[in-house]
Order: structure tokens, then C-alpha cells, then sequence
């Protein structure tokens, strides 16, 4: 920055300045040229988001100053008579203010913890034909950055390995690698298929605050700071402090499909500007240059459950997806397999007179045997405040083919469509499809689904299902669900069909989260067979238990289950129910059977370790883990009792709460030569940021945070520190003195 040698500086003035109204300063000391035009210093441009003018003048101490009447935007009236300078500023004058709403809401995601953990579902079933047994296995072995799972299937005559992978993600550039068996990116208009090899692409879910898709954003001016408070469907979905100036808002927190946003801006001085508007978001649809991209390689998976390593054809694909527009997005995907080429390409726009995103999609293969086919689709989705809608239409050529085509089930054409409105207090559902498969004849189902809130906690439900082709009968089913308070539930259906009448009745207890016994009875009676069924649940922090029995055409037969975990994280070993998507270990310091809460709800109680597995952590998403200080005991101290945590995908979160059993007493001190201390002398203790002053004859009243080897450091008038150490007195002890103890000019 140069400094500026004229016009000179003929004089400082003090005045009182006010902005746009606003009171800022009740005496700023700005400078005046010979022409009497004003300058003021960097921080009131600062502190208030104004431009700058350029050059600036440096005065004497150092301090830049700017003339104000250069500020494109601004300007003032300086009755020099009262000393008062107010100043009047339009948008122009502000520097811009863009904020990312979501992103202030999520914490940077944890690598993982070196661990590891085994999940394991074993049944037992014995039955009037044979006795079976088997098992699911799952494990997960973290660190770093890098993921290893392995998952496996265990029957009585067979074994198989179902998926392994290595998974790296890359949270930073929202991309996942991922080495292994997997699934493909099936894009708008391709099939899923499983294979082992490498998948590598995109992958928004590391990034919840980041919304891919083009979302609303809020504009507007304000001449002072100011909150804004942003309403969607009158639900409160932001609450932004900004800066004066121009403001753009962007990444808002909205639902998807179409409704209101509200917007309302009060300044310092309480004056709102409200703004309303409509809007519509559809996850099809990607922000304006942005782009997605997946690479996958590899052999085709086949007999999956079945054997462990049966691996077929190799193949490759390739899917680029991006944002050209708000509005419009494109797609380019293709397929290669031996003696076969697909590529293709699909559009989505949007429709906004309607609410509305059609997308149409088209593709063209090469097969060596078949010969050039084709496809086209188009698909329609509608999202409205109360009712949504969405139909798709699809038509193959006889020769197309794609990676994961059943030459046994070929499709020519698909017609499907669904519709949701409310209707009298309920929502009424209408589902339509039809297929036709090359050799088969036209299938065409049309499903109707009604429910309803009758009265207090009483539902009805009412589903129609009706074959539009074939010898098919109609089949129509009855239900009526009570809510018995939060924990049971009862309901009666009633189904027909072809002649034949179903009545089935049921009664469940949900099992306890924390531990406790569930229970579930059933009975149905059908035109041909009848059923009674009796499942007990029990749950217990080291895994869940469960005893089946059903009786079927009066012979009777019995499953025993059992779920649960082996988790290892660090030094520690954890037995638990089943692990999901993410967990996390809570340590209070060794203070047992303290409250531990996921979301404001108890979810687990510490160990006498002070440990507690909290499990049914979502990764990539902020979870609110707390303790309950109320329930420590009266001699501990905590300082933070809650934690937001962001793990990965398996991984584990620690998180450690500094409890620690805090005891009280009154020292008497004494200095190395046996004099007491000096009254009004400063003491502190180890690692906290209390001060304590020391009374007459040397005593002083301390919280000791330790159980042993507390360091006491008195600071002397001369400026010497006199420390010693001291342990918890006995717990015998209500309001213990201890002393005299002498203190030393050379303990650390």
C-alpha cells in the first residue's frame, strides 16, 4: 500500500459518527485535508464491511487512513458545530457477503481409529422335517484412512464368502476408491451388477453439508448487520448473522420438491425486510458446473451366497454426470464386455411451470451375436407440496443388450407410473405397471393403497391389488393398527383372493433399546392353513437374543438366534449387539453407570471402566453424543458434557469427557523457613484455571481436581513461585484442613 503525499493533512478531528442511522462511534478521531474532506481509519471500514479508497494515508503511529468521499456509494454530513459526522451508505459502498448455510452445521470428519470389529448372527432352527443351523458373519478392520471389510455365510453343508473390499475415502474431493467386490454405478439407464475389481468416482454422501443439487439461494441488501432468518413451508431452516452489504446465501437446507421460503432480515435497529418466493429441488438435478464421475473395473460376480470365488467375464464402464445449467443436466454413460459395446446418453431438465424434471435417456450396443440394438426412455417426476407424482416409460429393441442383461427375461417395454395425494385426511396411492418381456405375454398390475388415521391412535389401511391381464384374481387385504403408548402395538388384517379369506391378528411388545425383554404373539387362520407364532426378544448390552416358535398345520417348530459384536479399539475389548454404519466409545474417566445419550436419548451407561459403546452412529453426519452431569457423583467435575462427532463409514469415534473426582480442603501453607504464607497471596492449582487468595495464618480453601499429586503453586509479592504437592484427603473426611504443609522454592 503507498502512501499518499497529497492533498496534505491540515487537521485530526474527533467526532461522533453514525452509520445509515446507526450510532457507531460516540468520538472517532479522523483526519481532515485543507479541503476539508475526511478520512477514516482501516478498522471502522473493517469493523463496518466498506470498501476501501485507494491510496491510502499512513499517519504517524502507523494507523491507515481512507478518504470516505472516494467510497463509491457513500456519503456523510459533518455538522462541525456539534462535532457529528453521519454517514449514508447504499449497497454499492459494502464489500459482499456469501455464506454457505450448511456448511457451519458440520465439523471436519475424524480418520479412523486403529480397530476393528466382528458382527455375528447365529440361528438354530428345529422343525418336523430337519434341525438346521447357520450363520452371518461380518468384520471391519480400520486405521488411518483406509477400510478393510469381509462378510461370510455359514450354512450346514456350505460355506461361502459373500463380499470383501478395501475402501479409501477421499472426504476433501467427495471421491471413494474402492478395491473389491462391489456394485456398479448403474446411471439413468444401465443395470446394477456385482463384480469384484475396482470402483473409483465420486461420492457426495462424504459431504452431507455440501447439497449437489441446485438448490435456492437467498439475495438481498442490508445497509446495517443484521440476522436472517430463512422459513421454508414455515419450518425455520437457517438462522444467518451477516455483515452489512449485499448478501448471498447459498447451499440452504431445503426439502426437496416444490413449496415456500420466507426470508426475513432485521438490523441492528429492528427494521425487517421480508421476502417470499416459491421454489423448486430435485436431486436429479446437479448444480451448475458441477460433475460426477465413476470408473469401474472388474469380473462379474456370479452365484453370489452360493461359492466364494466364481468370477465371469471381465468388463469395464464409465459414467460422467454435470451440471450444465441450474436447470439441465447431462449424462454420458458406457459399458464394454467381451464381444459387447454400450454406450449412451440421457438428459434432465426442469420444468418449473409444473414443478416438474423430464428426463429421457437413449442407448445403442454392439453385440457380436445379436447385432445393433437400442433404447430409449423418458421419466417424468413431480413433487408438489401435497401431491407428488411420477411415471416412466421405457422401449428395447429385440437385439439391445447391456451389462447385467438376463437372456432368459429380455424387456421390450416398461410402463410404469405412481401417484400420492392426500385424500380425505389420508393418502390414497395408485401405482401402475406394465411389462412385456420378449416370448412372454403383456403383464399389467394396477395397485390401489388408502390409509388413514380413524381416531386416537387407531389406523386403518386398505390395498387393492388387481391383475390387468392374465387368469390372476384380485386380492384385497384390511388393516387396522392400534398404538397401545410407545412400546406395543396391536393389529388385525383381513385378506382375500381367489376364493380364499385370510384373517390375521397380532400383538407386539418392542424390546427395550437399553436392555429388557420384547415379546410378539400371532395367530393367523387362512382358508387352507393356519399359523400361531410366539417370538421372545431380549436385549442386553453384550448382544440380543431371540426364541421363535411357530405352528403350522398342528406340527411345531423352534429358531434360537443370537446377534452380536466383538469390537477392539485400542487397548480395549468390547462386547456389544450388532455394529452398524458407525460407532463410538465414550470414556468418563472411570466413573461407571453414568447416562450416555445419542441425540438427547439414553442409549448405553458407562462400565466400571467408564466406558460405554454407543452404537448406530451414521457416519459422515454430525451425532450429539452427551452425559448426563446430574448423574456424576457430588464430588466430580466435568467441563464439556457434549460432543459432536463425524466418523466414517464403520469407523469408530472416541470420545473422552474430563471427569474428574474433585475434593475440597483447606490448606495451611507455609514457607520454607515455617512462616505462614501472606495473607492476600495467589494460589493455583495444576491444570486449572481457578485462583485462590490465601486468609490469615496461611490457609487457604482449594478444589483438588486429583486423587494424588496435586501441584500448589503459590505466587509471592516479589514475583517467586512456592510450590508442593498434595493428595486427596480421606473420603472420611467432610470439610478437611490439612496442614501445615510446607511449600518449596524448587518443586516442578
Amino acid at each position: 500500500m503507498v502512501p499518499m503525499q497529497q492533498p496534505p493533512l491540515a487537521a485530526a478531528e474527533i467526532l461522533a459518527v453514525s452509520l445509515n442511522g446507526l450510532q457507531v462511534d460516540a468520538g472517532m478521531l479522523l483526519l481532515r485535508d485543507a479541503d476539508d474532506h475526511l478520512y477514516a481509519p482501516a478498522r471502522f471500514f473493517d469493523d463496518w464491511n466498506l470498501r476501501k479508497s485507494e491510496p491510502a494515508i499512513i499517519d504517524t503511529d502507523g494507523t491507515a487512513y481512507y478518504e470516505l468521499r472516494a467510497v463509491a456509494g457513500l456519503s456523510y454530513q459533518w455538522n462541525q458545530q456539534r462535532a457529528e459526522l453521519a454517514i449514508s451508505a447504499n449497497s454499492g459502498a459494502f464489500v459482499a457477503n456469501i455464506i454457505e448455510a450448511g456448511r457451519s452445521r458440520y465439523g471436519e470428519v475424524s480418520p479412523y481409529t486403529t480397530g476393528g470389529y466382528i458382527n455375528y448372527d447365529i440361528a438354530l432352527t428345529q422343525g418336523p422335517a430337519s434341525d438346521s443351523a447357520g450363520g452371518f458373519f461380518d468384520m471391519a478392520f480400520f486405521r488411518g484412512t483406509s477400510l478393510i471389510t469381509s462378510s461370510f455365510l455359514a450354512r450346514d453343508d456350505s460355506r461361502a464368502r459373500l463380499m470383501t473390499t478395501w475402501q479409501r475415502d477421499f472426504v476433501d474431493r467427495s471421491q471413494t476408491l474402492v478395491i473389491g467386490d462391489a456394485y456398479n454405478n448403474s446411471s439413468a439407464w444401465g443395470l446394477g451388477v456385482l463384480y469384484g475389481g475396482l470402483r473409483f468416482g465420486t461420492n457426495f454422501e462424504l459431504r452431507p453439508d455440501y447439497l449437489p443439487f441446485a438448490t435456492p439461494g437467498v439475495e438481498g441488501t442490508a445497509l446495517l448487520p443484521a440476522s436472517v432468518d430463512v422459513y421454508v413451508n414455515n419450518v425455520l431452516r437457517s438462522h444467518q448473522d451477516i455483515k452489512a452489504g449485499p448478501f448471498n446465501i447459498q447451499n440452504l437446507p431445503v426439502i426437496t420438491g416444490s413449496g415456500d421460503m420466507q426470508v426475513i432480515v432485521t438490523d441492528l435497529l429492528g427494521r425487517e425486510q421480508i421476502m417470499s418466493e416459491t421454489f423448486f429441488v430435485n436431486p436429479i438435478l446437479l448444480r451448475k458446473g458441477l460433475d460426477m464421475h465413476s470408473v469401474e473395473a472388474g469380473w462379474l460376480r456370479n452365484r453370489y451366497g452360493l461359492t466364494s470365488n466364481d468370477y465371469g467375464d471381465a468388463f469395464a464402464s464409465a459414467t460422467y454426470r454435470v451440471g450444465v445449467t441450474d436447470a439441465l443436466t447431462s449424462e454420458l454413460h458406457a459399458e464394454t464386455l467381451p464381444g459387447l459395446r454400450t454406450a449412451g446418453l440421457a438428459v434432465a431438465t426442469r420444468l418449473p411451470a409444473i414443478a416438474s424434471v423430464i428426463e429421457t435417456s437413449a442407448a445403442i450396443s454392439d453385440d457380436s451375436n445379436q447385432g445393433t440394438g437400442r433404447t430409449a426412455s423418458v421419466r417424468l417426476s413431480y413433487q408438489g407440496s401435497r401431491w407428488s407424482a411420477n411415471a416412466r416409460g421405457q422401449v428395447n429393441s429385440a437385439n439391445f443388450r447391456q451389462l447385467g442383461s438376463d437372456v432368459a427375461s429380455l424387456p421390450r417395454q416398461v410402463v410404469a407410473a405412481q401417484i400420492n395425494t392426500p385424500l380425505r385426511d389420508g393418502t390414497l396411492s395408485l401405482n401402475y405397471l406394465r411389462r412385456y418381456n420378449v416370448g412372454q405375454q403383456h403383464s399389467r398390475i394396477l395397485t390401489i393403497n388408502y390409509a388413514k388415521r380413524l381416531f386416537g391412535s387407531l389406523q386403518a389401511s386398505l390395498t387393492v391389488l388387481r391383475p390387468l391381464s392374465g387368469p390372476a384374481d384380485t386380492m384385497v387385504q384390511f388393516t387396522l393398527l392400534r398404538l397401545f403408548g410407545n412400546d406395543r402395538t396391536g393389529g388385525i388384517t383381513v385378506d382375500h383372493q381367489e376364493d380364499q379369506n385370510g384373517f390375521y391378528t397380532q400383538y407386539q411388545h418392542a424390546t427395550p433399546l437399553l436392555g429388557g425383554t420384547g415379546y410378539r404373539a400371532a395367530m393367523m387362520n387362512a382358508s387352507l392353513v393356519a399359523r400361531q407364532e410366539l417370538q421372545v426378544a431380549r436385549n442386553e448390552s453384550f448382544g440380543s437374543f431371540q426364541l421363535e416358535m411357530a405352528r403350522i398345520g398342528g406340527e411345531t417348530s423352534t429358531r434360537q438366534m443370537m446377534q452380536g459384536g466383538i469390537a477392539t479399539i485400542g487397548d480395549g475389548v468390547f462386547l456389544t449387539r450388532n455394529l452398524g454404519q458407525g460407532f463410538a466409545i465414550v470414556d468418563t474417566n472411570g466413573i461407571a453407570n453414568v447416562p450416555v445419550m445419542l441425540e438427547n436419548q439414553i442409549v448405553a451407561y458407562t462400565d466400571q471402566r467408564g466406558h460405554a459403546l454407543v452404537s448406530n452412529i451414521q457416519p459422515y453426519q454430525p451425532n450429539l453424543i452427551a452425559i448426563d452431569p446430574l448423574a456424576l457423583p457430588l464430588d466430580a467435575s466435568v467441563g464439556n458434557t457434549e460432543q459432536t462427532v463425524m466418523p466414517r463409514r464403520c469407523g469408530c469415534a472416541l470420545v473422552e469427557f474430563e471427569v474428574r473426582s474433585m475434593r475440597s480442603a483447606t490448606l495451611i501453607i507455609q514457607l520454607p523457613d515455617g512462616t505462614p504464607l501472606p495473607p492476600w497471596t495467589v494460589v493455583t492449582v495444576t491444570e486449572t484455571a481457578d485462583e485462590y487468595v490465601v486468609g490469615s495464618r496461611g490457609e487457604v480453601f482449594v478444589d483438588l481436581p486429583y486423587a494424588a499429586n496435586n501441584l500448589i503453586t503459590a505466587t509471592l509479592a516479589d514475583g517467586r513461585q512456592c510450590s508442593l504437592r498434595v493428595d486427596h484427603p480421606p473420603a472420611d473426611q467432610v470439610s478437611p484442613y490439612l496442614g501445615p504443609l510446607q511449600c518449596s522454592f524448587s518443586v516442578r
